[in-house]
């Protein structure tokens, strides 16, 4: 509710609506900051020591890993493959 009269009180109907460097009204601008500096907070903590406690960074690599193909269970990365497959469906 609050973005919604946010809307139009401050970015529709307001003297200084608020963009982002797009050019595209930014409306979530409160929330931003308020998040901004939660993870400023947590960030400036973050060392070798706590970088398991304080973030999800196992989680962020494997998925990661996945993005690209790797760290699936089910491939074997170990079997022989061969790079080059003719695509039948291809018109030269």
């Amino acid at each position: 509710m609050e973005q919604i009269h946010a809307l139009f009180t401050e970015n529709l109907y307001g003297d200084t609506p608020r963009f982002d460097d797009g050019g595209h009204l930014f409306q979530n601008y409160k929330e931003l900051k308020t998040m901004c500096k939660h993870v400023q907070h947590v960030w400036d903590t973050v060392d070798t020591e706590t970088i398991d406690e304080l973030t999800d960074y196992v989680g962020y690599h494997n998925e990661f890993l996945r993005l690209f193909g790797f760290g699936i269970d089910s491939v074997d990365y170990e079997q022989d493959v061969n790079p080059v497959v003719e695509i039948s469906q291809l018109i030269d």
